[in-house]
């Protein structure tokens, strides 16, 4: 009798902690009330089982009101593990009274209700802890979801579909998190250190399903380079710009940003005898690199330059390049902040970022950034939830009807040849040498259709990009005719449309980069010693091509 009323206070204490927790959480005036009947009629069917016989009934539809009341207010409710530990608190509640009352249907009816609450209450910590990226929570859940599955088919008696039912999630609790875990690791373990057996179109081909993580993995390591380095841009050139002085990593390259917000070494507020170039540009300029020793193109260039015509006085190549960055916001920053570098000359290298100026179905370049991709105790759910959100984002950007009749813009009057003399008037009113270059893709329209189609997965309108692409190319072309003091060099000759120099359609590997550092070279290497010359009484040793 003693021990009965023990567990009888024991239940009732335990109620009242339920409720307590429920009203710190600011539950619904509604649930706490039905929580308060449920509690009521758990304790008076455990005082007298015989006699309320029909509280279970009573029990459940209390239960049907706190959860009704629950889901129509879930908007407004900040859900949290509180929310998982009343339900734990209630599922213990009606146990006890499962325990203590007759045998049959009655001691089913509150079982199933003790059920109900217990599963509940994993639920919530199962989406608390996925959301917030605590596996340690998660796992807990997942293996508390195990023992009340295993107790299922030992206190139910359950017809055939309820047994295979029950089994599977067994399965599903046990086996999924092992298999997510093995797959994962060794995925991302190769993704990490060998990266072209993933990104390339021969690897896709064999491997296609392993070329879908990669896409994701390759993005998700981007969004954590930009939360570790980039902000919103409050001037709106770009949709973000770099944070000065802070590091990240893409993969395993490593990414310094500057005191002064530009990717590499310190830039020295006086340049003093110092030959300056800045590289403007997009992402293709700032450098996608992977591993530990690669570098941007625009350090690669500077080194060029030192060791093949060996200046009498320092060059020094800054990169100017920010993801997401196009010409006319470049241009309205070259204003702003770089021209207090003190540029002798300026490479612009320009190209995607700015092709909805010359076709009207390519996504604007100012339209909102993808989603990131967020951190999940099980990977593989979480690539499906990444992938989702992309297939929905790149819907709604993508929403407007593609024109039956191309509805590319006349070139020499697009925006795009705007904002190039916008630049050409400043770098001239300046007195700084402008070198403009034209933009390679891994895919031009010589390209086989497979190929096209491969980056197509990846890139939208792909063929709206090159016919964008030869577009811009008659832009810079004509602009250094009608200019001749603009130094023009053609980065398509054995690289637009070679396919094994990119990462994806735009982005470049080292080789790629190595490539490109040495086209800017060959193109401005007569110029750049001319200048060099000129500045130092034609002091210029050992020019070597």
């Amino acid at each position: 009798m003693n021990s009965r009323r023990t567990q009888i206070l024991a239940q009732a204490a335990l109620a009242a902690a339920a409720i307590y927790t429920a009203c710190l959480i600011t539950l619904p005036w509604c649930s706490l009330l039905g929580l308060a009947i449920l509690s009521v009629a758990a304790i008076a069917a455990q005082v007298a089982p015989a006699r309320f016989i029909g509280l279970g009934k009573l029990a459940w539809s209390a239960t049907t009101l706190v959860v009704a009341i629950f889901l129509a207010n879930l908007h407004r409710i900040a859900l949290a593990d509180l929310h998982a530990f009343v339900a734990g608190q209630i599922a213990v509640v009606v146990f006890f009274t499962a325990c203590q009352t007759g045998v049959g249907k009655t001691k089913s009816i509150w079982n199933a209700l003790g059920m109900f609450w217990a599963f509940s209450g994993v639920l919530i910590l199962l989406i608390v802890s996925y959301l917030a990226d605590q596996p340690g929570q998660f796992y807990f859940a997942l293996a508390t979801g195990l023992f009340l599955l295993v107790l299922c088919r030992i206190c139910f008696r359950l017809r055939a579909f309820g047994i295979q039912f029950v089994n599977t999630l067994i399965l599903f609790f046990a086996v999924f998190p092992a298999a997510d875990l093995a797959i994962q690791f060794k995925a991302r373990h190769d993704m990490n250190w060998s990266q072209e057996k993933y990104y390339s179109y021969e690897a896709a081909k064999k491997n296609p399903g392993g070329y879908v993580l990669w896409t994701r993995y390759y993005i998700e390591q981007w969004n954590k380079m930009m939360h570790e380095c980039m902000e919103v841009d409050p001037n709106q050139f770009a949709p973000f710009r770099f944070r000065p002085d802070t590091q990240g990593h893409i993969f395993h390259s490593l990414v310094v940003i500057n005191h002064k917000g530009f990717r590499g070494p310190e830039i020295p507020d006086e340049k003093g005898n110092t030959y300056r170039i800045v590289a403007l540009g997009e992402s293709t300029t700032w450098g996608c690199t992977l591993n530990q020793d690669d570098r941007p193109w625009p350090e690669i260039l500077e080194q060029l330059i030192r060791e093949r015509l060996h200046p009498a006085r320092p060059v020094e190549v800054i990169n100017a390049g920010v993801p997401g960055m196009a010409l006319p916001g470049n241009v309205r920053r070259l204003t702003a902040e770089i021209l207090a570098l003190k540029p002798d000359m300026i490479i612009s290298y320009h190209g995607f970022n700015g092709f909805s100026m010359l076709d009207h179905d390519m996504p604007p370049y100012m339209a909102k950034p993808p989603p990131y991709y967020l951190e999940r105790p099980l990977r593989l759910i979480g690539d499906l939830e990444y992938g989702i959100k992309m297939t929905r984002y790149k819907k709604k950007l993508l929403s407007a009807p593609v024109h039956d009749h191309p509805s590319s813009i006349p070139p020499m009057q697009s925006d795009y040849a705007k904002a190039y003399r916008e630049l050409i008037q400043i770098t001239q009113t300046n007195g700084i040498r402008l070198v403009l270059a034209n933009y390679s893709m891994a895919v031009n329209t010589n390209s086989e259709p497979a190929l096209i189609d491969f980056y197509e997965q990846t890139v939208p309108r792909t063929f709206n990009a090159m016919r964008a692409n030869l577009a811009h190319t008659e832009i810079v072309q004509e602009l250094a005719k009608e200019n001749p003091e603009i130094c023009f060099v053609d980065t398509h000759p054995n690289f637009d449309g070679q396919h094994q120099y990119f990462v994806d359609l735009i982005h470049f590997t080292q080789a790629g980069r190595q490539h490109l550092a040495e086209t800017f070279f060959a193109g401005i290497k007569t110029t750049l010693a001319t200048d060099l010359a000129k500045n130092n009484g034609g002091i210029l040793t050992n020019i070597r091509n």
